[in-house]
């Protein structure tokens, strides 16, 4: 396992994940290094990006991600309203 320990996180670090006002004990920072964005069954199955799903504050959608990893090679908006289609007709 890489990466190290760096002792006890302070008490403004524990605030930023409390839920119902109560911080957790610890918490596990992680840097990620790279990002295999290939599974497109697995993007589908975890339902982050479905219309019906209310998608949490900062998450980009599949097009944004793939316009920031591409430098604009690939149209974002373009991607997003074409990715149900895409999905339906090759995935299964």
């Amino acid at each position: 396992m890489r990466g190290k320990r760096t002792g006890e996180a302070s008490p403004a670090w524990l605030q930023r994940f409390a839920v119902d006002g109560k911080p957790p004990q610890c918490f596990r920072r992680i840097s990620v290094e790279t990002v295999f964005f290939q599974c497109a069954r697995a993007l589908l199955r975890s339902g982050l990006w479905s219309a019906a799903a209310a998608r949490p504050a900062g998450v980009p959608t599949a097009g944004e991600i793939l316009q920031a990893l591409t430098d604009g090679g690939i149209d974002g908006k373009r991607y997003d309203v074409e990715l149900p289609a895409r999905q339906r007709t090759t995935l299964y």
